[in-house]
């Protein structure tokens, strides 16, 4: 049965050599890395080599023994993640509820956005996939960039936050096991492929929640008056005349005699999401 891996510092030896082996040189410096495995037919613990590990367990000697031991370090380490992660799925779930509505608003302007000046947002979209750089030119005729907008992405594309939202929520109703002594006694009765199904489960959740804020904060950072005031400087500038205005509870963006007007509602700036872990 293996016990546990070792790990030798040469430091910590006196001669600080490397420490011998009982199977292929037990009167030498051989190793730093090892295994404890007990001997069942000698009833003594001994002190191996990695490598004379590993070729026991090519030998079919050891391969059991290690095999159970890796999977058990396996299920040691996800127990650990789990452990660690599933207290903060409540978190996670608080901050989805928390940032609904404002997810609904999203959708709801990025929706509107695109209806509104459809046909009319090439400029907006090649300045977004620049970078949000605002080029202009000077009064010699010199390119110089006038500043650069926030929340660029908020012009690239339908916003699909809702629906990540939602499928978000789902795997998190489905890993909240209760209260912690209710989280305990569900992961002992898991099998280990229950456990990374949960774990994964989590971790998707939480990229979801990571793309539905930053969503949710490029419709915010786009809309805010400062961004549309920089917007409209710029825009005055262009062939297809641009206008922009807004006062942080409404907004309006004019393109060539079309126009976008919404109200925002209860969009707000996200908070971060929660971690799965520790840091």
């Amino acid at each position: 049965m293996v016990i546990s891996d070792i790990h030798i510092q040469k430091s910590v030896r006196g001669d600080e050599t490397y420490a011998p082996c009982p199977i292929c040189n037990p009167l030498g410096s051989q190793f730093l890395h090892g295994l404890l495995i007990w001997c069942e037919a000698s009833e003594a613990i001994y002190a191996i080599g990695m490598e004379c590990g590993d070729t026991l367990f090519e030998a079919g000697l050891l391969d059991r023994a290690i095999s159970d031991y890796r999977q058990q370090q396996r299920e040691v380490a996800l127990d650990s993640v789990l452990l660690d992660a599933l207290p903060r799925i409540r978190l996670m779930a608080a901050w989805a509820d928390q940032h609904e509505a404002a997810a609904i608003a999203t959708d709801r302007l990025s929706r509107s956005f695109r209806q509104s000046l459809s046909g009319h947002l090439g400029a907006l979209e090649a300045v977004a996939k620049g970078g949000g750089y605002l080029n202009s030119d000077d009064k010699d005729g010199q390119s110089i960039i006038m500043g650069q907008i926030s929340g660029g992405n908020f012009c690239l594309g339908t916003s699909q936050v809702v629906r990540d939202h939602r499928i978000a929520r789902q795997y998190l109703a489905a890993i909240d096991f209760g209260t912690d002594d209710d989280m305990l006694e569900k992961l002992a009765a898991m099998s280990f492929k229950e456990k990374q199904a949960a774990s994964a489960a989590a971790t998707r959740a939480r990229g979801l929640l990571l793309k539905v804020a930053e969503r949710i904060g490029d419709c915010w950072s786009f809309t805010r008056p400062e961004n549309l005031a920089l917007l409209n400087r710029w825009g005055g500038q262009q062939r297809d005349r641009l206008s922009a205005v807004g006062d942080g509870r409404k907004v309006r963006i004019d393109v060539n005699g079309r126009y976008w007007f919404a109200e925002l509602g209860p969009l707000v700036s996200p908070g971060p999401v929660p971690a799965l872990r520790n840091a």
